[in-house]
């Protein structure tokens, strides 16, 4: 038996036994892997995400699907030729330690393709080259913050970035309030201030920031929402005030569907050295190609001020490894100096905007009353809000061929720890700001299927939610 049929088969036989397991909400994102099977990706982990498997319609990884890495093979070849090329008659230095900040082309190139696609400035001097955002993240949560500090988090965030907080259990972990609108700012100055003046924090030159304001401000996930400017202009300024580092997950931004000819602006344009009340700046972009290129390259970048771009360069850990995936960014080098990047990245775009209107196109001919949602203008994900619990709901779809999804309390911190917010009550209620459920939402993304299946998946949505709502009722 070949070793490709011999994968097939584990597959299905895990995604089988896995759909017979799942009966909780609880159980829905538990993820095995204590046992280091044969696996092909990541989303083999975990039943409820596994997008590969064609047996469910499942709505819940916000990754690419097979489809759209078919033209990297053939970009790959032209890019490896390219560099290979260069290598041969520079030394070939592309192997060596490569430089703490990264690549000294590759930023170059990085920045001219950013400002092309932003249709705003970015300056090579800014930029940090990483093994992806998360990575990133994890270089500012344990490079900037004292040893006692603090990380605020909006009301829904990453899940997987909390998983990440916490494996720092001296950082106190703090939820901010969201809106329909982004993080409610006001709330996170007055949050931030008290707990400020409660306690002492020793900043230094190595560890400037006794806070970091971790936040998704365009195309939110998982809610979609894009933080407006007016917001964006306060937050900037509370930063400043407080002596807060805002690290903004910016893996979406190039993924807008709108009709400007620019996707919205980062936040880190609100932070300028040239603007009035600048103070050597508290804002940082975290990207990756991730979601504009392929998961599996592994690459991204932090566009960040110049005081922790020198911390950087100086940074103990980037000196000892020196440039991270240093033969992998020369060839993505190629690809943008190619234009192929560019091109890929324009593709993508089209792609998902048409996903995203074939999706909530049927959403709202075909939801049942007391469901909605806000069509996002660009990322990955829909914010669904629904009558009825949304874990037991996906339970019960998950033994009737999905689709899959994920609930909102997974994006909750009462799940890891008490947050400010409700430190007088008890955090499991999960309630959100505004008093209501947060049990009753879930996310969806758009990102792995292709339309076709995407339709099929709306309906198949509705229909089971109209149905699941007639036997709960």
């Amino acid at each position: 038996m070949s070793r490709a049929i011999i994968l097939r088969s584990i597959s299905v036989r895990n995604s089988q036994n896995n759909l017979r397991k799942m009966s909780t909400d609880k159980e829905l994102f538990q993820a095995d892997i204590s046992d280091d099977a044969l696996l092909n990706h990541l989303f083999e982990e975990s039943a409820s995400l596994n997008v590969y498997d064609k047996s469910v319609l499942n709505l819940a990884a916000g990754a690419p699907g097979p489809d759209l890495f078919e033209p990297l093979p053939d970009m790959m070849k032209k890019a490896v030729q390219h560099r290979m090329e260069i290598e041969m008659n520079n030394n070939n230095y592309l192997f060596q330690y490569g430089p703490t900040a990264g690549l000294w082309g590759m930023r170059e190139a990085l920045a001219n393709f950013l400002t092309t696609m932003y249709g705003d400035k970015v300056q090579r001097e800014n930029l940090i080259l990483t093994c992806g955002a998360t990575h990133g993240l994890h270089l500012l949560v344990s490079s900037m913050l004292v040893p006692n500090g603090v990380i605020f988090v909006e009301e829904y965030t990453y899940m997987i970035a909390l998983q990440l907080f916490k494996e720092f259990p001296n950082f106190r972990i703090i939820e901010v309030p969201f809106t329909d609108k982004g993080v409610d700012v006001e709330k996170l100055n007055s949050i931030a201030k008290d707990i400020k003046k409660d306690t002492n924090y020793n900043t230094s030159e190595y560890k400037p920031f006794w806070a970091i304001f971790y936040t998704i401000p365009n195309f939110h996930n998982p809610t979609g929402v894009l933080l407006p400017p007016d917001k964006c202009k306060q937050l900037v300024n509370v930063a400043r005030e407080l002596d807060i580092l805002v690290v903004c997950d910016d893996v979406y931004n190039l993924l807008y569907y709108g009709d400007e000819k620019s996707p919205p602006a980062r936040l880190f344009s609100y932070d300028r050295p040239d603007e009035d009340g600048y103070s050597k700046g508290h804002v940082v972009s975290n990207g990756s190609f991730s979601k504009i290129l392929a998961p599996g390259f592994r690459i991204g970048w932090m566009e960040v001020p110049q005081r922790l771009a020198v911390k950087f360069r100086l940074s103990g850990i980037m000196q000892s490894g020196g440039s991270v995936n240093n033969v992998m960014f020369g060839i993505v080098q190629s690809l943008i100096e190619l234009g192929l990047m560019e091109k890929h990245c324009d593709w993508f775009r089209a792609v998902y905007a048409d996903r995203m209107k074939v999706f909530c196109g049927i959403l709202e001919r075909h939801l049942p009353d007391g469901c909605s949602f806000e069509r996002a203008q660009g990322g990955f994900f829909i914010w669904l809000k629904v009558p009825v619990d949304a874990g037991p709901f996906l339970a019960w779809c998950a033994k009737r061929g999905g689709p899959g999804a994920v609930p909102a309390i997974r994006f909750r911190l009462s799940s890891l720890s008490t947050s400010y917010s409700k430190a007088a009550g008890d955090v499991t209620k999960s309630t959100n700001s505004d008093g209501a459920s947060t049990s009753q939402a879930l996310r969806l993304t758009i990102a792995f299927h292709n339309s076709a299946t995407l339709a099929k998946a709306a309906e198949d949505l509705c229909n089971k939610l109209k149905t699941y709502m007639k036997e709960t009722s």
